[in-house]
C-alpha cells in the first residue's frame, strides 16, 4: 500500500504544487489514508468513505478467499457480492459482477491480485494520529467490507476527525446515500 501511495503522491506532486483535498472511496480510501501519513505535508483535507485503517480479521479472509478464486480462474462473484451488498441484495449484485468478470475475460489478473494483497496487509491503526489534515471519515452502519467499528476506530485515531455513519447503508450504499454528496460539500467548503 506504501508503494501504491507513493505513486499517486508523485503523481499528484507533478501537478499540484500546494497540499491538495484527497478523498478516497474503499480500497481508494486506503490509499488515501496510506498517503495521508506517508505524506501529510501533501493532503490539505482527507475524505475516507467507505474504508477503514485495515480490514479487518473477517475482511481480510474474505477479500482473499477472492483473491485466491480470482488466481484459479473461479468466479468470485458471489464473495465480492456478499462483501459490497446487503445480504438482501447480494442476489442482484451477483449477476452483474459475474457479467463484469466475463468482460475482463483474458485481463491479467496480476495487477488485481497485487491490490488485494495489498489492502489485506493493509494496517495504518497505529500511525492515525500522524495524520494532520481535517478529515470526514464516512461509513455505512451495514457495511460488511468496514465494518462501522472498523469505520469507527479510524475515525477516532485522527485527531479531530469528522464521523459521519449511515445507518441503513451498506459498502456501495453509503456512497450512493442522499446526504453523502452534501455532506462532503459541506465538509470540503467549510472554512
Amino acid at each position: 500500500m506504501s508503494d501504491l501511495a507513493a505513486t499517486h503522491a508523485r503523481a499528484l506532486e507533478g501537478r499540484f504544487h500546494d497540499p491538495i483535498d484527497l478523498f478516497g472511496a474503499s480500497t481508494g480510501g486506503a490509499i488515501a489514508l496510506q498517503m495521508a501519513v506517508d505524506h501529510p505535508s501533501r493532503i490539505r483535507r482527507l475524505v475516507v468513505a467507505a474504508s477503514a485503517s485495515w480490514l479487518g480479521e473477517r475482511g481480510r479472509a474474505a477479500l482473499r478467499a477472492y483473491g485466491e478464486a480470482v488466481a484459479d480462474g473461479r468466479s468470485g462473484a458471489g464473495i465480492l457480492a456478499a462483501m459490497l451488498a446487503p445480504r438482501w441484495r447480494e442476489w442482484m449484485l451477483t449477476p452483474l459482477l459475474r457479467l463484469a468478470e466475463w468482460r475482463e475475460r483474458g485481463i491479467d489478473p496480476r495487477v488485481m491480485l497485487a491490490t488485494i494483497d495489498a489492502e489485506c496487509e493493509f494496517d495504518v491503526r497505529t500511525r492515525l494520529r500522524e495524520i494532520t489534515a481535517p478529515a470526514l471519515v464516512i461509513g455505512g452502519g451495514r457495511d460488511r467490507a468496514f465494518p462501522p467499528d472498523l469505520v469507527r476506530e479510524t475515525a477516532s485515531g485522527i485527531p479531530n476527525a469528522r464521523l459521519v455513519i449511515y445507518p441503513g447503508s451498506g459498502h456501495l450504499g453509503a456512497l450512493l446515500h442522499p446526504r453523502f454528496g452534501r455532506d462532503v460539500s459541506e465538509f470540503l467548503n467549510a472554512p
